[in-house]
């Protein structure tokens, strides 16, 4: 059985990060996190890979605000007029 502690700190990481990214959608953040440590599929994204991850993303965009867009993520939405036609 997995450590039911691990919930709360996963938890309280993805609330910080989507606190620093309000217009991002929760599947947004954790898809593009998973792409980010080299999981193109979050089934398989283990809760302290995820952990590690975003305490990461944290620490530097809290010192380098700029990172949070150059992180390579794609924040777009495939549903989204990006005014492109």
């Amino acid at each position: 059985m997995r450590d039911p502690n691990r919930i709360k700190p996963v938890l309280a990481a993805i609330e910080e990060y989507w606190t620093m990214h309000p217009d991002w959608r929760l599947g947004q953040i954790i898809c593009n996190c998973g792409r980010e440590i080299g999981l193109w599929d979050p089934f398989y994204m283990e809760d302290n890979q995820l952990l590690d991850f975003l305490k990461s993303r944290i620490r530097i965009e809290q010192s380098e605000p700029q990172m949070g867009m150059e992180m390579g993520m794609d924040l777009t939405d495939p549903g989204e007029d990006r005014g492109d036609a």
